[in-house]
């Protein structure tokens, strides 16, 4: 029934390029788009160093058009203006351009009142949006890896926060807040995909050079410690952050969709809500309206969100779009996706499922297929009804979610849906 996951890894990744990574599925998950401006977030780092290689290498075999990089001078260490100088010479020896801002963290972090971290990253990335409104499609690019994702995961059970957490997917929209007005960063990790030894391994193979920065090893930051202390002496064992995430998040229909297609629906953490203003809210609802190919929203419908966004369930449905929410999400759906059909199911020498316009063949005898709003064994509906509202998805949806009933096991089927991974339960 379940398919065997096999994990990509890093050097697959390069095979494909020196081959015929053009034609092959996985190219439509680092290039969305061919014709957008790429902007590398480039420390110097390993990371960012290999993200630059292999996008530069994107650029010559004609894959993309535009590659920039923006280097961030944080002008907390003594090394930081001989880091900055080494980013510029690797702009020139692949020639490309590059933007250079510099902040004053330490001093800025005692005005805010945060930790120096944070206060590096909203000044890196509000520097980061300023440069993409140079640019009429522009995509920034970090290199994040599956261990900062296993980090951040970790970082999160210790806070006791939510870990359904936008940063987990590869690509991403973040909310800036800057001169008191709500702006939306889209972020694309693609290096979420592999671990931070094969980068290594890579960038040593090629002799390529990197910095490496010092602050990385000091255990007094807790991301460091959790680096440090606990991942590695995982790793000691067997452990693949990598692994992890792509079985949890790289979901396989991603590849067989067209990237160039709008989506039907989107869905936000409510917590992405939380203090916005009526205004930013607004601001918010156009961005979402224009990536799921809709005219901006009635204003009688974002006050009805705002009101409902008080209680516990929002629900409202327009000839436009429906709003549902579900535990810690809110969903946007068009009202005319192919989400809210029932599946399409026939039995003829095969059976053959349809749904969400995708159609499957299954060759496999006493195979069962159905979905909630059929389904007559009650202990089984509660059962399928309970892992779905787990995962945050609401009954307008979770309704007609195909399912499969085969050997004493439950295969949900949200493999239909892009990002998902199929969920399986024992009956």
């Amino acid at each position: 029934m379940e398919n065997e996951f096999k994990r990509i890894s890093l050097e697959y990744l390069i095979y494909l390029v020196e081959k015929d990574f053009e034609k092959h599925p996985l190219k439509n998950f680092f290039i969305p788009n061919n014709n957008l401006h790429f902007i590398v977030s480039f420390s110097g780092g390993p990371d960012s160093m290999f993200l630059m290689y292999l996008y530069h290498q994107f650029k010559k075999k004609g894959l993309i058009k535009d590659l920039s990089l923006f280097h961030f001078n944080h002008q907390l260490r003594k090394e930081s203006d001989e880091e900055e100088n080494f980013v510029i010479k690797i702009a020139k020896i692949y020639d490309l351009p590059i933007f250079v801002e510099s902040g004053k963290v330490f001093e800025i972090s005692k005005k805010l009142k945060l930790n120096l971290e944070e206060t590096a990253r909203i000044l890196r990335y509000r520097a980061l949006f300023r440069i993409t409104k140079q640019f009429p499609t522009s995509l920034v690019l970090t290199g994040h890896t599956a261990d900062d994702y296993i980090e951040t995961l970790i970082l999160r059970l210790i806070r006791g926060a939510n870990l359904n957490y936008p940063f987990f997917w590869h690509h991403r929209k973040m909310i800036l807040k800057i001169a008191n007005r709500t702006q939306i960063l889209p972020v694309f990790s693609p290096l979420l995909l592999f671990e931070k030894k094969e980068i290594l391994e890579f960038l040593h193979k090629k002799e390529i050079h990197y910095i490496i920065d010092s602050s990385n090893f000091d255990l007094k930051f807790k991301r460091n410690y959790i680096r440090h202390k606990v991942i590695e002496p995982l790793k000691q064992i067997g452990f693949q952050s990598s692994l992890v995430w792509q079985r949890t998040h790289l979901d396989i229909q991603y590849f067989l969709k067209k990237q160039n297609s709008l989506k039907e629906y989107i869905f936000l953490e409510t917590a992405v809500f939380y203090n916005l203003s009526n205004r930013e809210i607004k601001i918010l609802f156009d961005q979402i309206t224009r990536a799921i190919g809709l005219q901006p929203l009635q204003k009688e419908i974002i006050y009805e969100f705002i009101k409902q966004s008080h209680k516990n369930k929002i629900y409202i449905e327009s000839k436009q779009i429906i709003i549902n929410s579900c535990r810690n999400q809110i969903w946007f759906i068009r009202s005319n996706s192919t989400l809210l059909k029932h599946p399409i199911i026939k039995k003829e020498k095969e059976t053959i499922l349809e749904w969400h316009s995708q159609k499957r063949i299954y060759k496999i005898k006493d195979i069962k297929i159905s979905y909630l709003e059929q389904e007559t064994n009650s202990y089984l509906k509660k059962n399928i009804k309970e892992a779905l509202r787990e995962v945050s998805f609401p009954k307008i949806i979770r309704n007609k979610i195909p399912y499969i009933v085969y050997k004493e096991k439950v295969q949900i089927l949200l493999s239909f849906l892009e990002n998902f991974w199929d969920l399986h339960l024992p009956l």
